[in-house]
């Protein structure tokens, strides 16, 4: 296979997985350079989500107890723009390699302390605004109350 159709080929699956959906219906992205464009378009702020989604236990409350639930997804849908950075441990869940590279890039750059979960607010123009704080007591109000804050609503 010529490099050309192994590029072709990672760019669909990338393109694929950035439209993957919540089950609920919150679109994610898995790119932070589709994320901003999306942000740009929208006037929306990019969540930036560092999840270890096979083995980190507060990961994946936050997810079902929050990010999951529909008045975060509606939230989400007017405010944001969810960069969703996995770092799965199990191989049947192991990411593309272009996929892995691109998540450990924003790791080196945004979550060099390596802290799961990580929420972290970009702008349009991926300057930091802060990060979300999450404490495994908070429900969908306190973390929609803290990502007001630090954007200023």
């Amino acid at each position: 296979m010529n490099s050309y159709k192994i590029r072709w080929a990672i760019f669909c699956l990338v393109l694929s997985t950035t439209t993957s959906i919540f089950s609920q219906g919150l679109p994610l992205s898995h790119n932070l350079d589709e994320s901003l464009n999306t942000a740009k378009a929208e006037g929306k702020n990019v969540l930036m989500l560092f999840s270890g989604s096979d083995w980190c236990k507060p990961c994946i409350q936050l997810r079902k107890n929050i990010i999951e639930t529909s008045s975060f997804i509606s939230y989400a849908r007017e405010n944001l723009v969810i960069l969703e950075l996995d770092f799965p441990y199990s191989k049947k869940n192991k990411l593309p390699k272009e996929q892995k590279e691109h998540n450990e890039w924003l790791a080196e750059t945004f979550n060099k302390e390596g802290s799961f979960p990580k929420m972290i607010l970009l702008d349009q123009n991926q300057r930091s605004l802060g990060v979300v704080p999450y404490r495994k007591k908070d429900n969908t109000d306190a973390l929609i109350s803290e990502i007001n804050k630090i954007i200023g609503i």
